[in-house]
């Protein structure tokens, strides 16, 4: 996995595309920036080889509504259950279900731990 985003340092695609075509151990790369809709340009760019993973609390929801197919994510340490589900219904299809857990549990969580900038409340 390639962290894009870490450290506030994004790599291109064009360098993903690289990194797909030269290392034969790359299949995922964490987006960790402000950015969903790129994790549409990874599976294009690498011919499916490397797969999103939504890296970024705040916004995981949305990354998964545009097709990360993992995530990572500070407040699944403290709500693994509705994480998990809110995860598998998006994967499901059962938006409104998914939408709900966000908006009732994560969502509130992250908002105050992230907007004070100190992830470690979490």
């Amino acid at each position: 996995m390639v962290y894009d985003g870490g450290a506030g340092i994004e790599i291109s695609i064009g360098l993903l595309k690289r990194m797909a075509d030269t290392l034969p151990n790359l299949t995922c790369a964490k987006l960790f920036l402000p950015y969903s809709p790129k994790i549409v340009l990874y599976d294009g760019a690498t011919n499916g080889k490397v797969a999103a993973w939504a890296g970024h609390d705040q916004i995981n929801y949305l990354m998964l509504l545009y097709g990360a197919k993992g995530m990572t994510s500070t407040a699944s340490c403290v709500l693994l259950k509705e994480q998990t589900d809110m995860f598998n219904f998006i994967h499901a299809g059962r938006l409104d279900e998914a939408r709900k857990i966000f908006l009732e549990k994560p969502a509130p969580l992250k908002t105050i731990a992230f907007a004070n900038a100190i992830p470690s409340m979490v």
